[in-house]
């Protein structure tokens, strides 16, 4: 009778049919709230049978914790459940080696990071008025349209003599450049513009004098800047098609230090996040997942291939030969922002196109020497001829 009862809970606590070990090791924290006889060592042993991985006491009880503190808080909201269990899951089902104990702590440091701020944003979310849209019918043009913005630096305050910008020019320019968009796709007869997101759009904290500069700390500043993206594709959608795509840059990394970061720490990993849950149910929207890279954006546009980049790790006479080597493919064009001024380059075949800013030249900047005009491009491609027209969509 002993043994029959003993098996019966081994069977209640075997693996699931498709269930991974992460979502299993969030099934016995569960169960071990109601029975304190599930040791880590129990489980540990478990999790050797059913997955032929080495766990020990202190990784299981990682796991436990970051699932107590991450987790359980976003659970009691009912419409975050999923999208907070999956986030969570997938971070940690990267990280399943205990002998990589160091990586996993700072792993699970960086989803508890992100899963506070995550709530936060969620109860912003909750506060704003949802978004309205009134579709019109789409053009039957065979042309489309790239829209390249990145290095809004959105919470930065600048006054220079080459320069203003402040929250309020920001969301003057924003509007901007939504209402030149649309006028531009229109008079092309674009039925679908990719927008491609290319980093650095908070102005973050990595160097003092951005810090000085920043009116808002990162949490505002990433929440500001999702709400001025939200309202651009929400209004350029009632018009036109859009495909979205996101990369990080370096302004928005979790920590100042370029030692200390993580590939895995971003704000900018928020933005999409934030974007899904506002733009929810707008059917003419469509996110699209990075599958080589976070940080690199592979996308085919009328038969041509585009590669973004935000620019901080790659070298511009360098890019074309690195990131055909790292992507094997050789792409049509290479776009990146992080320099702040506009640059265009016809090497080896590849088009090379750097986009300005939109927020202009800061103090660093001036007193690094680098003066550049604030503005973002639009591309327009077709079959035939590839780009065929660049608009500089400057605000300056």
């Amino acid at each position: 009778m002993v043994e029959e009862t003993k098996q019966s809970v081994t069977i209640n606590y075997s693996a699931l049919d498709g269930e991974d070990l992460i979502n299993w090791l969030y099934r016995m924290y569960e169960e071990r709230q109601n029975n304190t006889k599930l040791t880590y060592k129990r489980i540990s042993a478990m999790a050797e049978m059913f997955f032929d991985i080495a766990l020990d006491t202190a990784t299981i009880g990682s796991y436990f914790n970051d699932f107590r503190k991450s987790v359980t808080p976003v659970m009691t909201q009912e419409r975050m459940t999923e999208t907070a269990r999956d986030l969570l899951l997938n971070a940690h089902a990267k990280n399943v080696n205990s002998k990589h104990r160091q990586e996993l702590n700072r792993t699970l440091k960086e989803v508890s990071n992100q899963f506070l701020l995550k709530e936060l944003i969620a109860e912003s979310i909750s506060k704003l008025e949802p978004l309205k849209y009134e579709f019109k019918e789409l053009a039957t043009g065979k042309s489309e349209a790239v829209l390249l913005i990145s290095d809004w630096h959105k919470g930065q305050v600048s006054d220079n003599f080459f320069n203003k910008f402040n929250d309020e020019i920001f969301h003057q320019r924003v509007e901007y450049l939504m209402n030149k968009t649309r006028e531009y796709c229109k008079l092309n007869n674009i039925k679908t513009i990719h927008i491609m997101t290319l980093g650095d759009m908070i102005n973050g904290g990595i160097h003092v004098q951005t810090r000085i500069e920043s009116q808002e700390n990162l949490i505002e500043q990433t929440i500001g800047v999702t709400e001025a993206l939200s309202h651009l594709f929400n209004n350029l959608s009632q018009e036109f098609n859009l495909e979205l795509y996101f990369c990080r840059g370096n302004h928005d990394r979790v920590t100042p230090s370029k030692e200390e970061a993580m590939n895995g720490e971003s704000f900018n990993d928020i933005i999409p996040w934030f974007l899904k849950e506002r733009l929810k149910g707008n059917e003419r929207i469509h996110f699209n997942k990075n599958i080589i890279d976070d940080e690199i954006i592979v996308a085919k546009v009328c038969e041509q291939i585009i590669i973004g980049v935000h620019g901080h790790k790659d070298n511009y006479n360098r890019a074309i030969d690195n990131l055909a080597l790292f992507t094997k493919q050789i792409p049509n064009y290479i776009v990146m922002g992080h320099f702040h001024h506009s640059r265009e380059a016809d090497l080896k075949g590849v088009e090379m196109i750097v986009n300005p800013s939109l927020c202009g030249s800061d103090q660093y900047a001036v007193d690094g020497r680098k003066f550049s005009k604030a503005g973002q491009k639009l591309l327009m491609l077709n079959k035939d001829e590839g780009r065929y027209a660049t608009y500089f969509i400057s605000f300056t």
